[in-house]
């Protein structure tokens, strides 16, 4: 399919509307696993809480950071002795910051701070999910350099859906990330997603996108975006017929300079996210790669990181394979 970089697809679905809808039912998803994580934070699941969980410092602190091109909020334990080592945090396709408690509270009992980054539909930001510049990153990383309360050395980067095929292609391009986290992330860079679909990849550096799979819009796509709202064979279709084509788009993961983490969900019906895990490991073992790799497929769908099982697995990782310079545990 070849169509001229500054032309739109003739085909206006009111994407953002759909996301917005999932975007609602996830909150209300959130609300009720946030209440039964709480409890099981503050003691009322003694027997599943990590000993390295600081129940006394669940509330952390928070700071708003924005200048220009960065938009994020600084979060960090209450209590404890600074520097602490610093995670950067992605957000999914619906944009913004990631605030979820369910999300930072894990990070911060187990002695991280927590830089909630927005790529894309925040001040000062793109508004859609199409050609966001790389370079908001370095502008984080640049932040957390001059932050006395953070430890130096090292970066890790966790994201999720969007977020996690964002995090898995910033490890790959900076050797600083020590340790990255792909929840439920793809293998390739894809399409960005707008209201209108225009032939452009997600992420651009310099002012130019970097190669992209493109989605194959047939009857499969039509029905996923006005009908089902399920989109892995949408995925699976666009990788299957980018055939060759698919590798310039492949996210080099083996590139990466530390630890890789990778959470999916057998049932995923977002995008084949088991699938493209499975291909990454895959590659690494090809490949060699000198530090520790780690895939776990749980039996659920695309809200993993909905979980106290997914942050103990989280943390229990970070813990084990994240160091930096000034501090080689929290």
């Amino acid at each position: 399919m070849s169509i001229a970089a500054d032309k739109y697809i003739g085909f206006d679905v009111g994407f953002g509307s759909i996301r917005g809808g999932l975007t609602v039912m996830k909150k209300m998803l959130a609300a009720a696993v946030f209440a039964s994580l709480l409890v099981e934070l503050a003691g009322g699941a003694e027997q599943k809480r990590p000993a390295w969980w600081r129940t006394d410092v669940l509330a952390p602190k928070e700071e708003s950071v924005q200048s220009e091109g960065l938009f994020a909020r600084f979060y960090y334990p209450a209590k404890g002795e600074a520097p602490w080592q610093p995670i950067v945090m992605l957000s999914g396709s619906q944009g913004g910051l990631v605030t979820a408690k369910r999300r930072i509270e894990p990070l911060i009992a187990s002695g991280y701070c927590v830089l909630s980054t927005a790529y894309f539909k925040a001040e000062g930001l793109p508004e859609d999910l199409v050609s966001v510049p790389l370079e908001f990153y370095g502008k984080a990383k640049a932040w957390l350099a001059q932050n006395p309360k953070v430890a130096q050395g090292g970066i890790a980067v966790i994201g999720g859906s969007k977020g996690g095929e964002l995090a898995l292609l910033l490890a790959s391009r900076d050797p600083y990330i020590r340790c990255v986290v792909g929840i439920v992330p793809a293998s390739h860079v894809f399409q960005g997603i707008a209201p209108r679909f225009h032939m452009s990849s997600s992420w651009s550096h310099k002012g130019k996108d970097l190669p992209f799979v493109p989605y194959v819009f047939n009857a499969t796509f039509y029905r996923a975006v006005t009908e089902t709202h399920k989109f892995r064979d949408v995925y699976q279709e666009a990788l299957e017929q980018a055939g060759t084509g698919a590798e310039a788009a492949r996210i080099p993961v083996e590139k990466t300079n530390g630890a890789v983490l990778l959470l999916s969900g057998k049932r995923d019906q977002m995008w084949p996210s088991t699938q493209m895990c499975n291909s990454i490991i895959k590659r690494l073992r090809q490949e060699k790669f000198p530090h520790v790799f780690k895939h776990v497929a749980y039996d659920t769908n695309h809200g993993v990181g909905a979980s106290l099982e997914h942050w103990i697995e989280i943390t229990s990782f970070l813990r084990n394979h994240y160091t930096t310079a000034d501090r080689t545990k929290p």
